[in-house]
């Protein structure tokens, strides 16, 4: 039942809130100007292969070094994935399963061991992902939904995965979920971060959505994913 799940999933959203203000405290000191000083203060170091590695991180030509950590040069990490659809090949296939409704259209799309994982909801197989998708009904209830889909781009340490960052927004003009009238509401995502993990036969393995990057934009309280709809 959609309407127990969202209900349940806003109880533990409730309860997950009372620890926010030692983790807003925590990020808050984290991004202070006084934590930034020594790393904003240093020079950048160029990296080479002669550095040999940072950590367990293997330092590529162009890469460079600071207190904080190795600014990735994605491009040359890239040009040496041995994945075997090449980086803007899988950009495209992104692009399909994005256009296909991401298995709405055609469940073929996905692996038979896909995997659906959002922050609160999941993982999930194949079939409870495709189930729970067709009772949304999302594009019903919002006809006029404009993804907002950008920043499209192939993972540098992971090279079968591709990213990419959305701020829907949409008008709420048909039923929701088959019970939740139309409001006549507009509403607008903060921007989210979602992923494909494709197979090397080209299929969706994993599917990762809902990822909010910034709670204060928009007007769904925060809300990423399904829960931004209702």
């Amino acid at each position: 039942d959609p309407t127990k799940m969202m209900t349940k999933s806003f109880v533990f959203l409730v309860a997950v809130a009372t620890v926010l203000p030692t983790a807003e405290a925590t990020r808050i000191l984290a991004f202070s100007p006084i934590a930034r000083t020594r790393s904003t203060t240093t020079s950048l170091k160029s990296a080479t292969l002669d550095d040999a590695t940072s950590g367990t991180t293997t330092v590529f030509p162009g890469e460079e070094r600071s207190d904080v950590g190795t600014f990735i040069n994605s491009a040359a990490r890239l040009e040496q994935s041995t994945f075997p659809i090449a980086p803007d090949d899988l950009i495209e296939r992104a692009k399909i399963v994005l256009a296909a409704g991401v298995g709405e259209k055609d469940p073929d799309l996905l692996a038979d061991d896909f995997e659906f994982c959002a922050p609160i909801i999941g993982p999930l197989d194949k079939e409870s992902y495709l189930n729970a998708l067709g009772s949304f009904r999302i594009l019903d209830a919002f006809p006029d939904l404009d993804g907002r889909i950008y920043n499209i781009h192939v993972d540098p340490f992971e090279t079968n995965r591709v990213w990419w960052m959305s701020r829907n927004v949409g008008t709420h003009k048909g039923v929701l979920a088959g019970s939740i009238k139309p409001t006549g509401k507009k509403v607008e995502f903060p921007p989210q971060a979602q992923s494909f993990t494709f197979s090397e036969e080209g299929k969706v393995k994993e599917l990762t959505v809902g990822y909010v990057m910034d709670r204060r934009i928009g007007n769904t309280g925060g809300l990423g994913g399904m829960f931004g709809f209702f």
